[in-house]
């Protein structure tokens, strides 16, 4: 009967060919990070990120290929540079696409944001997650193609977005309708100024009492009879679908003023 020094022998053995012999987690695992470029065309690259506007919101995918026999878990920190002297870059990821388990975030650490995705791939299973990142609009102060986007999970996979070329931020959207209404015709229209081919859109009504109406199409037709008279902020948020993700492209605003009608106020005299 072997010893407890010879015991513990065998035990150390077999410990060392399990270790030598079974998968480290995530091995039967390929992860790919792309951003969307639009020069010189629009398509998708693991390089540099070119042709957007500072303030625009830039699609990214991150694709996940488990080719082996059994599920993978794992928990991916999908990064971006946030500030720099002082200097916003991302601001944070928007319009997440998720195939499977949760995304979690934002977090900071120092200049640098985060999110986790946390997620179980099935077996010969690909997942792609989408978002995109919403730069600011003093992102174009960033040196060259220092402001990046990266996926951790021991290695790190990077992509860059080429600041230098980051176009002037877009000039706001313009709204076609009335700035004032009167309850004699209450019946107004409101539109988006451009070509509204391919877009989406959300307009909201607001007031000191809250959001008052939501209205998708490119232009609208507001009863105003249905509010109280007072002052109101019609906004307008314009849509593209771009890489598979649904950005906000625009945003613009107008006042409008809702009043009575002037013969309320006239009184007749004798």
């Amino acid at each position: 009967m072997p010893g407890r020094s010879e015991l513990l022998s065998m035990a150390l053995i077999a410990l060392f060919f399990w270790a030598a012999t079974a998968p480290a987690s995530g091995a039967s695992t390929k992860e790919v990070l792309e951003g969307l470029t639009i020069e010189p065309h629009e398509r998708w690259t693991t390089g540099a990120v070119k042709g957007w506007s500072a303030g625009d919101c830039i699609p990214f995918r991150f694709t996940v290929e488990n080719g082996g026999s059994s599920s993978e878990t794992a928990s991916f920190r999908l990064a971006f540079d946030h500030r720099r002297d002082g200097v916003i870059g991302i601001v944070a990821f928007e319009s997440f696409n998720i195939p499977a388990g949760d995304v979690a975030g934002p977090y900071f650490e120092g200049s640098e944001g985060y999110y986790l995705w946390n997620v179980t791939v099935p077996a010969r299973t690909d997942y792609v997650l989408l978002w995109c990142a919403r730069t600011s609009e003093e992102a174009g102060r960033w040196p060259g193609a220092s402001m990046h986007v990266n996926a951790k999970n021991g290695g790190s996979r990077d992509v860059p977005i080429m600041t230098k070329d980051l176009g002037d931020p877009r000039p706001p959207c313009m709204i076609i309708g009335p700035g004032s209404v009167c309850e004699d015709g209450p019946v107004a229209t409101f539109s988006y100024a451009d070509d509204p081919t391919d877009l989406e859109f959300a307009w909201t009504l607001s007031s000191s009492n809250g959001e008052m109406g939501l209205w998708t199409e490119s232009s609208i037709e507001i009863d105003w009879s249905r509010y109280p008279f007072g002052r109101y902020l019609l906004t307008l948020d314009v849509y593209k679908v771009r890489g598979g993700v649904l950005t906000k492209i625009e945003s613009c605003h107008r006042d409008v003023l809702y009043v009575e009608s002037p013969a309320a106020s006239i009184e007749m005299v004798d």
